[in-house]
């Protein structure tokens, strides 16, 4: 089994009322080669383990050469109002040394970050959030 160990970002904080003292943020971004027939983009993946899938914007799919609209759609609801529409298609996605198929949704609605969720990557892989220390693992079986 491969096993990375990863490290948190570290993220400016805007400091608010009900946490005055923060200044910072760790949040569990990791580094992913996104891959198409014939492309790839590197970029930074938010791992979500609330998102049921993983989500890009379609800025990335167009890049890679993939035809967004002809990809099979489904619907998103989050946190905040309204919703999300993404187009799926397969992709290739490598951390590290570790690369495995995803099926992956595009999108044209906003997204603030490339997210790596349920299906597509937390049902392949065993990942460990180690706050405390700031490290992530991703083990392959």
């Amino acid at each position: 089994m491969a096993t990375l160990t990863i490290p948190y970002y570290k993220l400016p904080y805007k400091p608010s009322e009900a946490f005055p003292e923060e200044e910072n943020v760790w949040r569990p971004f990791v580094e992913v080669r996104i891959n198409n027939k014939t492309a790839h983009i590197d970029c930074l993946a938010l791992l979500d383990s609330g998102a049921d899938n993983c989500l890009f914007p379609a800025e990335i799919g167009e890049y890679l050469g993939v035809d967004i609209r002809k990809g099979k759609t489904k619907e998103f609801g989050g946190i905040g109002k309204g919703k999300i529409k993404a187009y799926f298609h397969d992709v290739l996605l490598r951390i590290e040394n570790i690369s495995f198929k995803c099926c992956a949704g595009f999108t044209y609605d906003r997204l603030p970050y490339v997210l790596l969720g349920q299906n597509g990557f937390f049902d392949q892989c065993i990942i460990s959030f180690d706050l405390p220390q700031r490290i992530i693992r991703i083990s392959v079986p």
